[in-house]
């Protein structure tokens, strides 16, 4: 192979590699959201809180004023109570954007057992059920919590 052809083969492969890692469109503000939620729900799955610690705002508060610190305790108790895996399903979720803020009202389920989908669920592997609503600001290019409250809910 000549130098004219390798040096050709080379660039095609360097500006296909530029093109591969160039960063893509953000996604649209609702499908930002929804990714926000579902990695919150999958850390709440590996008993890890760390994606609801990330996305809480520093001035974040929850129902009666509670902290960032105290939401979490209340999430943790679901979710690390007794030595069973827990798996929370989000089978509702509306998001609603308004600019640089947003808001959110879903259901989340918090279930005992090894089902991998709401369907194969049944009300006695389930555990509690919540209607979670919250407010999100934009910050940079992240979403935040600002506010969230919740209430006991009905399933199915």
């Amino acid at each position: 192979m000549s130098r004219r052809a390798l040096g050709l083969v080379l660039g095609a492969v360097v500006a296909g590699l530029v093109l591969w890692l160039w960063p893509r469109k953000p996604k649209d503000p609702q499908q930002q959201i929804r990714a926000l939620v579902a990695e919150i729900v999958a850390g709440a799955e590996r008993r890890d809180l760390g994606p609801l610690s990330d996305a809480m705002a520093d001035e974040f508060r929850g129902p009666g004023g509670a902290s960032p610190q105290e939401v979490k305790q209340i999430v943790a108790f679901q979710v690390l109570r007794n030595q069973e895996n827990v798996a929370v399903f989000n089978p509702s979720l509306d998001v609603t954007v308004h600019g640089d803020s947003a808001d959110i009202e879903g259901t989340f389920l918090f279930a005992r057992a090894k089902a991998k989908s709401v369907d194969q669920l049944d009300p006695g592997m389930v555990g509690s059920v919540y209607k979670i609503t919250a407010a999100l600001e934009r910050r940079g290019s992240e979403w935040k919590f600002v506010n969230a409250t919740y209430a006991p809910a009905s399933w199915p």
